[in-house]
């Protein structure tokens, strides 16, 4: 297990608190939020290029105090889920629901709404970013869905009480919004974070590129789905989110092309891959960061995806050189296994000491 920390002296005090934040306040009787599900019209995904409807749905959870006390309001927490070959929604309320319980009980002045908009389409995800093809996803998360909800909901409607999170796609995206959009979220965690640099098996290295390029159309992308071939499908799905391109037979360039039995280098393509992903951000965007209130990400040193471990190694690396506050931790586990147990032990104590509440009692 690897920990590493550039911290201010908020976020060393911040440490400490996760370390003890809840036995002292255990309340024996389990007071439950809940969740409740609603569609909201997304604007920005208005006559995409995959006709995916612009209808989504999105669960929002309501903790405790959000009927027992009209008066309070709360602070926010986003989170987005990763690419999939299937919704997978419904698995995070599950994770959240537990969480968030649990958590509440032992720290019942911490109490928060949470937010999971569901981002999965005609490709498996987005990647959450702005595309010719897929739609404003972007637009969505940091605009759209915020509005909606601080209009809806008694929230605390400032940057101090928004945060984000988010796994392997949805950490990708949570670290783009703390470079792009902290003047929206103040905190930033991220679960994972998958395609921060074209490295390891994101590239040439990984045999199922051969597969990419032979793609034909966005049916062959859902057949590959079908078929369980996730590296095809996840790919392809990544090159319509960062190089979309409306004409293309599949949608998008590629940064490779077959040409006499070899794979060569498109370097115009990987360009824009490279602008969309977080590594290469972070030196454009350190203002931002450094502005953010909370930053923290990790990984299992099992992860199967190999550019996720070096791709966050070298994050910590920029973060480091560039001054910007932040808290990293690898833990023994992989893509997927330790997240759930963590969602409750590192997000919502994170997210409880440095958000800004209501206290009202």
């Amino acid at each position: 297990m690897r920990h590493f920390f550039l911290m201010s002296s908020t976020l060393t005090v911040m440490l400490a608190a996760i370390l003890v934040l809840g036995p002292s306040s255990f309340s024996q009787t389990i007071a439950h939020g809940k969740f409740v599900e609603v569609v909201v019209h997304a604007r920005a995904l208005e006559n995409n290029g995959l006709a995916d409807s612009p209808d989504r749905k999105v669960e929002v959870y309501l903790p405790p105090a959000y009927e027992s006390r009209p008066a309070q309001r709360f602070p926010v927490l986003y989170h987005l889920h990763g690419y999939s070959l299937h919704p997978v929604l419904g698995d995070w309320v599950g994770v959240f629901q537990e969480a968030l319980d649990t958590f509440i009980a032992k720290n019942p002045s911490k109490q928060m709404i949470v937010v999971i908009p569901d981002g999965f389409n005609a490709v498996g995800g987005s990647f959450w970013v702005n595309s010719s093809v897929e739609g404003g996803w972007e637009d969505f998360v940091s605009s759209e869905l915020p509005r909606y909800i601080d209009e809806h909901y008694r929230t605390l409607n400032n940057r101090n009480s928004r945060a984000i999170s988010g796994h392997s796609m949805g950490g990708f995206a949570a670290l783009r919004m703390g470079e792009l959009h902290s003047d929206v979220f103040s905190v930033v965690y991220a679960f994972s974070p998958c395609c921060t640099d074209f490295i390891k098996d994101m590239t040439a290295e990984n045999s199922a590129w051969r597969q990419v390029l032979q793609l034909k159309s966005p049916s062959d992308i859902h057949r590959a789905m079908d078929e369980k071939q996730f590296w095809t499908a996840a790919l392809a799905a990544f090159a319509i989110a960062t190089s979309p391109d409306p004409q293309a037979a599949v949608k998008a360039d590629f940064p490779y092309v077959m040409r006499k039995g070899k794979m060569l280098t498109i370097q115009k393509t990987m360009d824009r891959w490279y602008g969309a992903m977080p590594d290469h951000l972070l030196p454009s965007h350190v203002p931002n960061l450094k502005s953010l209130r909370g930053l923290a990400f990790d990984y299992g040193l099992e992860d199967e995806f190999t550019h996720i471990p070096a791709g966050a190694d070298e994050f910590t690396h920029l973060l480091e050189r560039n001054g910007i506050p932040f808290l990293f931790e690898s833990y023994h586990g992989n893509h997927n296994s330790g997240v759930p147990v963590r969602v409750g032990t590192r997000l919502l104590p994170f997210m409880a000491e440095i958000l800004v509440f209501d206290n009202i009692k």
